[in-house]
């Protein structure tokens, strides 16, 4: 994961707080405790149908997950501090699991 972009990451991956994996092909997010200080989470355009992986990563902010084949909302319980979430241009027909996220201001669903 980290091989292809070197440029944009710190080689510890603890120190990064930002990661860009959208457009890559990813069938799911996996790997993520390599990243417990992350902040934000690029992984739009991808073939994700379910979110989930992401439960070590407390500190998250910002979601982006569009242009994906996510069908329902599951997997945010633990993002206590998510403020930003993008799922446009996915499979959601019903809006639910976001009861934990206190801190979201943004919700991105069409």
């Amino acid at each position: 994961m980290l091989k292809n972009n070197q440029n944009l990451y710190y080689t510890t991956p603890e120190v990064n707080d930002q990661l860009y994996l959208h457009f890559k092909g990813y069938k799911e997010i996996r790997n993520m405790q390599m990243f417990p200080n992350l902040k934000c989470l690029y992984f739009e355009g991808n073939g994700l149908r379910t979110i989930s992986g992401l439960t070590t990563n407390v500190n998250l902010k910002s979601l982006f997950l569009q242009q994906n084949m996510i069908a329902e909302i599951t997997g945010l319980e633990t993002l206590v501090n998510l403020g930003m979430l993008n799922l446009e241009r996915n499979l959601i027909r019903k809006i639910t699991g976001l009861s934990n996220c206190k801190k979201l201001e943004t919700l991105i669903v069409s």
